[in-house]
């Protein structure tokens, strides 16, 4: 099962794509998970809605369909079916935030910046 959390996707040119899983606590998409991507300068904040998480496959939203997101989706899609990749998607966006993958709070002792969680956050992954 893909974990909720924060990850950034490097592509081989150097430019990057960061994204979140999250699974929605209350409101009409209680329980559903959705996948937003980073569009503005606020690693907290500027995050729009790309789809919906449905097992290891982005549901991409109608608006989104031939634009670059759609592009951006496939990629997704594919990096869910590695694992191992994932991992490193989350390890990438901690390394270039300095902020923890999952709560994203400042990262400021050294491990936590390697391990790419906050203290609390890494016994909830574990």
């Amino acid at each position: 099962m893909i974990q909720d959390g924060t990850f950034t996707l490097v592509y081989k040119d150097g430019s990057h794509f960061t994204f979140q899983v999250e699974t929605c606590d209350k409101g009409t998409f209680a329980g559903r998970r959705i996948v937003s991507y980073l569009m503005g300068a606020d690693n907290e904040n500027d995050y729009a809605g790309l789809g919906f998480l449905n097992g290891s496959t982005v549901a991409l939203w109608s608006k989104h369909k031939g634009t670059k997101l759609e592009t951006r989706a496939a990629h997704l899609n594919i990096l869910f079916g590695m694992p191992e990749r994932l991992e490193a998607a989350g390890m990438d966006y901690a390394l270039i935030s300095g902020r923890c993958r999952r709560c994203h709070r400042k990262l400021t002792v050294p491990a936590s910046i390697h391990r790419g969680y906050g203290p609390d956050c890494a016994g909830m992954a574990a």
